[in-house]
């Protein structure tokens, strides 16, 4: 009964695929300050004040485009307003 259930199961589901570390996200098209932040960023977090002294984009405009990016999935902020790439 039960081999029953799971081959009507196994039929209906889906099929899985790996991770999605496996497969790469594509990126969305970003404006040239969002892509110069998103070049900034790494492994290594970073604050938004080091973003801006390393873009030479004003601090606002920093925040604006990682608040951007956070929306597109493509930056995470870490504890002490840190950030980093996904």
């Amino acid at each position: 009964a039960l081999g029953q259930i799971g081959a009507e199961l196994k039929g209906s589901l889906p099929a899985v695929q790996g991770p999605d570390v496996a497969r790469p996200r594509p990126i969305p098209s970003l404006d040239q300050k969002e892509q110069a932040v998103y070049e900034q960023l790494g492994k290594d977090p970073l604050h938004p004040d080091q973003i801006a002294s390393q873009t030479g984009l004003p601090a606002g405009q920093v925040t604006a485009s990682l608040v951007s990016l956070q929306l597109k999935g493509l930056v995470k902020n870490l504890p002490g307003n840190l950030f980093v790439r996904r």
